[in-house]
């Protein structure tokens, strides 16, 4: 007989919170191998670096680079992620200003892209690199791919 204390919103609500814990980590053990690439395949002598775009308080979008040996044990942020996409964008693509639509964390896989943030710097991003797209207020940024390949990028909406 099914015990209907079991199937109680309470338990499934606590048993939801419980799947999305464990589908954040299983997204971050099948990320840590691309990550740890992405910084492996950064120019000897030059320090991996993560790309922030960030709303500033102008309402433009920056750039602040991050340097995971500055943060406190190498951890420059921990945050669930909400969902997580595979995206192809063709040559020649163009993408007019808009807002990242919250905190994303973007790898590239292939091709690449030239961003341009609403201050005036051009940002260009190749495979291995990492962004965290967090200005999702203001102008934004603007793009497009650059080169003859395809640009692949792996995208996670990061949880607020």
């Amino acid at each position: 007989m099914i015990d209907a204390t079991d199937y109680s919103l309470d338990k499934l609500g606590r048993r939801r919170a419980a799947l999305k814990e464990m589908a954040s980590l299983a997204v971050g053990a099948w990320l840590a191998p691309l990550l740890v690439a992405a910084a492996t395949d950064t120019p000897p002598g030059r320090p991996f670096r993560l790309k922030r775009w960030f709303t500033g308080t102008d309402g433009l979008s920056h750039l602040e680079e991050m340097n995971p040996s500055d943060a406190n044990r190498g951890e420059l942020f921990a945050r669930p992620a909400v969902s997580v996409a595979l995206r192809t964008f063709p040559a020649g693509k163009v993408w007019d200003w808009h807002n990242s639509g919250g905190s994303r964390l973007i790898i590239v896989i292939q091709g690449q892209a030239e961003t341009e943030l609403s201050d005036g710097t051009v940002v260009t991003s190749g495979p291995g690199a990492i962004v965290l797209a967090e200005d999702s207020t203001g102008k934004g940024h603007r793009g497009r791919v650059i080169g003859n390949v395809p640009t692949v990028n792996i995208d996670l909406l990061l949880a607020p």
